[in-house]
């Protein structure tokens, strides 16, 4: 099992308001994605850092959330490419936030992320010694 321990300033933060289009993503969570913080990122771009191998379950999981009967929750962990090359391992979670009218669509969806490249490659190489 994958014990996370979030360190501060190692947390970040994004939401995405789907009436408007806007999206913002804190100094930190772009940190994590390997941009510099004046980088603005849309989905596709997003998509273009993560390991290809990823890419579905993040698509899947975010057409889920918006749908009206979809689940609001979600949480994945995946890869992200760096410029430098180097693959990071990243945990977020996300909620979609629905209109409490008949139509319920997505009005926001707020998230956050953290680096666990480390504890993943500490678990990986605890099940590696114990094969």
């Amino acid at each position: 099992m994958l014990n996370i321990t979030i360190a501060p300033g190692q947390l970040g933060t994004f939401d995405v308001n789907h009436q408007t289009g806007v999206r913002h993503w804190s100094p930190e969570m772009k940190r994590l994605f390997g941009l510099n913080p004046n980088e603005e990122v849309d989905f596709d771009g997003l998509l273009q850092v993560l390991h290809p191998d990823d890419r579905r379950a993040l698509v899947a999981a975010v057409a889920d959330s918006l749908k009206p009967d979809g689940s609001e929750h979600f949480a994945l962990e995946y890869r992200v490419r760096w410029p430098d090359g180097s693959i990071h391992r990243l945990f977020v979670m996300a909620r979609t936030q629905h209109s409490d009218d008949p139509d319920h669509r997505a009005l926001c969806t707020i998230g956050l992320a953290t680096d666990i490249t480390r504890a993943k490659e500490a678990e990986l190489a605890e099940e590696w010694t114990m094969a």
